[in-house]
């Protein structure tokens, strides 16, 4: 994705319009970690369409060049940026809450490449089998769309506590409980959901886990 070498500094509210600060990548800012790299073209896009300098409404220009006015006159702002506060939440709210997500999958993926190990979409089938197309935790069939299982492959052991990215790892689990999961790992989470499944969920979920143990111990005989 095309980024420019700015990112956002602050975000201002007023009755009737917003106004946004841009700086130089080197600046300190409250959106440092949404943008190491530069703002992404989406927010870009916005304010060429929707912004104008605070100081003299002009347009901005479409490399983000400082507008002709001369203002901001200080060095730790390069533009002001004015906008209908009635796009905010329409508009400027979605795009950074779409901004915090990609940096999020970012760092995730980046940890994922730095943990080791990889598996591939055969093994995730084989899982799906094992587990009879339900989730590791609660035990509800896997919904489908568009004639295909909505299944996450979660890490059982978390990323960030020092699991890999080795099939031994994964289990598959549907976007509830992967998304209540986080950054948790199995044995944590399955202690946090045990008491609200029912007597014979948990009862079937033992079955099935005792049969895809048993796979992944194969697995790992094999690498050794």
């Amino acid at each position: 994705m095309k980024t420019y070498p700015y990112k956002l500094q602050v975000l201002v509210w007023f009755t009737d319009r917003c106004e946004l600060t841009i700086t130089g990548l080197d600046e300190w800012s409250f959106f440092n970690r949404l943008y190491p790299n530069g703002l992404t073209e989406d927010i870009v896009q916005f304010i060429l369409e929707h912004g104008s300098c605070s100081f003299c409404g002009s347009k901005i220009k479409g490399n983000l060049d400082r507008c002709d006015c001369g203002q901001p006159d200080t060095e730790d702002a390069h533009l002001k940026i004015s906008y209908p506060t009635s796009l905010d939440k329409t508009h400027m709210t979605p795009l950074l809450s779409r901004e915090k997500m990609r940096r999020v999958n970012h760092v995730r993926q980046e940890r994922i490449k730095a943990s080791g190990g990889k598996f591939t979409k055969k093994q995730e089938k084989e899982l799906l089998d094992l587990q009879e197309n339900q989730c590791y935790y609660c035990g509800d069939s896997f919904d489908t769309k568009n004639d295909k299982l909505v299944a996450h492959a979660d890490h059982y052991v978390s990323i960030r506590s020092g699991g890999t990215n080795d099939i031994q790892n994964i289990v598959m689990a549907c976007v509830s409980c992967n998304s209540k999961k986080g950054w948790l790992d199995g044995d944590s989470f399955e202690r946090l959901i045990r008491k609200s499944r029912p007597v014979d969920v948990s009862r079937r979920l033992g079955v099935m886990r005792r049969k895809l143990n048993a796979h992944l111990r194969k697995l790992k005989a094999l690498d050794q």
